[in-house]
């Protein structure tokens, strides 16, 4: 390997030669000189250089390796792309077809390795690498949300398209390593009957019939008899309620003394369930203002679910009944649901 510098200019060169390869050249003032320096140069992970870097169009480049290649834009910056992922990313037009540049390098979870381009992902596998679209479940892996999400095994959204509706998409996705692909969607989703409130603004009373916005786990469920969840599940009884109360038992499940008992604005379960409108027949409750490590705050809203009859809501995230059976079927503790507003959820 011999370095060289132009005359003029910062720019500096550095040639690399074998038999095989012949002599080429690695610009390592550029994004793809630096990212492949720090992979090791020849010695590391990418080997010697089989081909010039090519640029275009517009601010792009590529170059070659050995055991992979390096592609830059100034949208994404530098990264590697190898193995089985990189033939699935030339077999679908390298960076001018659907995938576009990489967004990061690929990465290994659970058994799985995956990328993000610019148009979707790709999951490395024995025939091959398979193609997952650019969707709501794409920007979770591409880091394209606003919100934490922990690697959780299930993440769904509830998306409105503005403040002031309670209709809302609702996007199931299950992690494939380090990514998010779809496993189902409805159009027919509702929130509050106010919509979302703004991100950090508590919901408040159930009788303001707003929803909040934020990220929050799942870790347990109820109705009428458990449809086979991994969640803890609690089968309603005449006494089931939930607490609205200010005190020690505020937004907590309890059982009456009397299953006559009412105390307002307390809920009570196995009303609302045994209702024609079956609300209640199963639910899962969301971890708002509550849950594993979390203080409850007095006042700041109580009885979030996601339940059946999807009607303008008290600030519940309600679906048609086969979809909340369906979803809790393969519901996990520690999932997440992300609800809220698009522009306030997703980045550009």
């Amino acid at each position: 390997m011999r370095t060289y510098r132009p005359a003029r200019g910062s720019k500096r060169v550095a040639i690399y030669w074998t038999a095989k390869t012949g002599a080429r050249a690695v610009e390592l003032t550029h994004a793809i000189g630096r990212k492949y320096r720090g992979a090791g140069s020849e010695v590391g992970k990418l080997g010697y250089p089989v081909a010039d870097m090519k640029r275009g169009p517009g601010t792009g480049a590529i170059q070659a390796f050995q055991k992979g290649q390096v592609a830059y834009s100034a949208a994404t910056g530098a990264q590697t792309i190898t193995g089985r992922l990189l033939a699935g990313w030339k077999e679908r037009g390298g960076r001018t077809g659907k995938l576009g540049y990489p967004l990061q390098w690929g990465k290994t979870r659970d058994g799985k390795t995956t990328q993000v381009f610019q148009g979707g992902s790709l999951v490395a596998g024995r025939a091959g690498a398979s193609f997952h679209p650019k969707n709501e479940c794409w920007a979770l892996g591409a880091g394209k949300t606003r919100y934490r999400h922990g690697y959780a095994n299930r993440i769904s959204f509830a998306i409105a398209e503005k403040y002031g509706t309670y209709k809302a998409d609702f996007v199931n996705c299950r992690r494939v390593g380090t990514i998010y692909v779809q496993s189902w969607e409805t159009a027919t989703a509702t929130v509050g009957l106010k919509g979302f409130r703004k991100p950090g603004v508590p919901s408040g009373h159930t009788a303001h019939r707003w929803s909040p916005q934020g990220s929050y786990t799942v870790t347990e469920a109820f109705g009428e008899g458990n449809p086979g969840t991994a969640l803890s599940y609690r089968q309603l009884n005449p006494r089931s309620r939930w607490s609205g109360t200010p005190g020690s038992s505020y937004n907590t499940y309890y059982e009456a003394a009397s299953p006559f008992f009412e105390r307002w604005p307390d809920e009570n379960l196995w009303q609302i369930m045994r209702a024609p409108t079956g609300d209640y027949r199963q639910g899962v409750v969301i971890n708002y203002n509550r849950g594993p490590g979390q203080r409850i705050r007095q006042g700041a809203g109580f009885a979030i679910f996601l339940h059946a009859n999807p009607v303008a809501t008290f600030g519940c995230i309600a679906l048609e009944l086969k979809n909340v059976t369906r979803y809790l079927k393969t519901a996990q503790p520690g999932d997440r649901i992300i609800m809220g507003v698009r522009r306030d959820i997703f980045k550009a």
